[in-house]
């Protein structure tokens, strides 16, 4: 078993803390010999031993207690079988396509607007630590950086049609290109498209298997592309 965060261990120092509770709490009793209540040395000393295991039962919980802190914060994990562990923030691409035909319709309505919802819908799914990138047919400088959740969430919602017609295999390479400057140990890449035949250059696709991709269709009522 290995640890994300070994540092916190030292926490389990803290360990000391109920034992010296259970210490000072632990009274020396002295004993005093009465005639008339020698009949009662046996009931005293069942007490005495109740109490006994109690004060070792409570001192067990706080321990077990801390320790079970120490150890969330810690983040134990058993490595794969290459000894790798896919933990820790993620880098997530998301390619919005931005084309005029995204501005056409299907039974669920327009679908840039459907894409939106979708990329947005994925940010979500991660966590609030994990990094994105919102990509659009413009190819701007900006979308080549790694947002947090909320600046992605923002950025999905604005995306709206252009001009730009980028071939699938070229939305890829700039989706590798951002993710490569991020050092996460998982990364995907989704992207939201109508697939349109002037786009989906199938041929000149590239696999890379350490960045899964996922590609949500987006189909118009329109069946002439």
């Amino acid at each position: 078993m290995s640890f994300l965060h070994p540092a916190f261990l030292w926490a389990l120092t803290a360990l000391a803390i109920p034992v010296l509770i259970h210490l000072f709490q632990l009274r020396r009793f002295k004993r005093i010999d009465f005639p008339n209540v020698r009949f009662l040395a046996e009931v005293s000393q069942q007490t005495r031993a109740r109490k006994k295991v109690q004060h070792w039962l409570v001192l067990l919980a706080r321990c077990l207690a801390i320790a079970s802190l120490v150890l969330a914060f810690a983040q134990p994990y058993l490595p794969g079988a290459g000894g790798a562990v896919k933990a820790g923030p993620r880098a997530v691409s998301i390619y919005i396509d931005d084309s005029y035909s995204m501005d056409g319709q299907n039974a669920s309505g327009r679908l840039l607007d459907q894409a939106r919802k979708g990329a947005q819908e994925t940010v979500m799914a991660y966590g609030a630590t994990d990094r994105y990138q919102v990509l659009t047919g413009r190819f701007e400088g900006k979308e080549q950086v790694l947002l947090g959740r909320d600046e992605a969430l923002q950025a999905a919602a604005q995306v709206d049609v252009s001009a730009y017609t980028r071939p699938i295999s070229k939305v890829l390479a700039r989706q590798r290109e951002a993710l490569a400057t991020s050092d996460a140990l998982t990364k995907r890449a989704f992207l939201f498209t109508d697939l349109q035949t002037s786009i989906a250059d199938v041929d000149a696709w590239t696999n890379d298997s350490t960045i899964p991709t996922v590609i949500v269709p987006l189909p118009s009522d329109r069946t002439d592309n």
